[in-house]
């Protein structure tokens, strides 16, 4: 048995959104996923109308996210056509497709071999039997900030040492779905038609086929789950300005300087240490 440890949801990227989901006291929160860059895809939701896990805070998941105009711009300063509406201006967060992966209705997650074109972040040596654990980075909640009026920047603002990493969830591999071409959707439609990157194969399949091959996508078996309260793996120290390591952290190989980005193999103890935690706390 071993895992992997893989990065999920809005992150602090401009290129995601900019800046992270909640953390409430009790250690809830909300999983937030990262947008969608294939405007043509099937998905029919956005931030605005996917309602969120704790009601006590917000209604919807954009309750958490900016209000105002922001543009996104891409590395030559264009903005992303995912941010746009039809007369290419800047769309709120509220009316955003989010790119839902993973999933944990049919417990799928998709994305790319890493060192392929693609640059994507599935290694290889995984296989059936190893667990996939996703982690994202969470800001520690505050209801007068988020009852105020949310600026992109002023989010951002906010959670300048207000984030840490936390295990948000995990998929235990069932089956693993090589995507080559065409006629391997239609053989796997059964078991992926929830997952992000087959909805937007529904979109624009001309699109998905010049650009997407070769798609993996892992199948959880039924002890897959997103956690109800999340665990956190470091934690600012600003007498050090850096992150130090939660004593989990410790216990599956994060380092003093692991900061928010962190992709690593876990090996049998380590993946038995997180799910020990896991069932005590959840």
């Amino acid at each position: 048995m071993k895992g992997f440890l893989i990065r999920v949801g809005i992150d602090t990227t401009k290129r995601n959104i900019g800046y992270c989901a909640p953390v409430f006291p009790d250690d809830r929160f909300e999983y937030i996923p990262s947008p969608e860059f294939n405007i043509a895809t099937s998905e029919k939701s956005t931030y605005g109308s996917l309602k969120v896990r704790n009601s006590k805070y917000g209604k919807f998941l954009s309750d958490f996210m900016h209000e105002d105009l922001h543009e996104y711009l891409d590395e030559d300063g264009m903005p992303f056509k995912y941010s746009l509406d039809e007369n290419g201006n800047p769309l709120p967060a509220k009316d955003l497709k989010p790119h839902i992966d993973p999933e944990f209705e049919t417990n799928t997650f998709g994305d790319f071999w890493m060192a392929s074109e693609r640059g994507g972040r599935m290694p290889r040596g995984l296989q059936r039997g190893n667990y996939v654990f996703f982690y994202s980075g969470l800001s520690r909640f505050d209801a007068q900030f988020y009852k105020s009026r949310r600026t992109w920047q002023g989010l951002r603002n906010y959670q300048v040492h207000n984030k840490c990493i936390f295990l948000i969830g995990f998929l235990k591999i069932q089956k693993i779905f090589e995507i080559t071409n065409e006629n391997k959707i239609f053989e796997y439609s059964s078991e992926i038609w929830n997952n992000a990157h087959y909805k937007c194969y529904e979109g624009d399949r001309e699109t998905f086929i010049d650009q997407n091959f070769p798609t993996v996508i892992l199948k959880g078996g039924d002890e897959s789950k997103l956690l109800c309260k999340a665990i956190q793996l470091n934690e600012w120290n600003p007498d050090l300005g850096k992150y130090s390591p939660t004593n989990l952290g410790k216990r599956i190989g994060l380092l003093p300087m692991s900061g928010m980005r962190i992709m690593k193999w876990l090996n049998m103890s380590q993946c038995r240490d997180i799910m020990n935690v896991v069932k005590r706390n959840d």
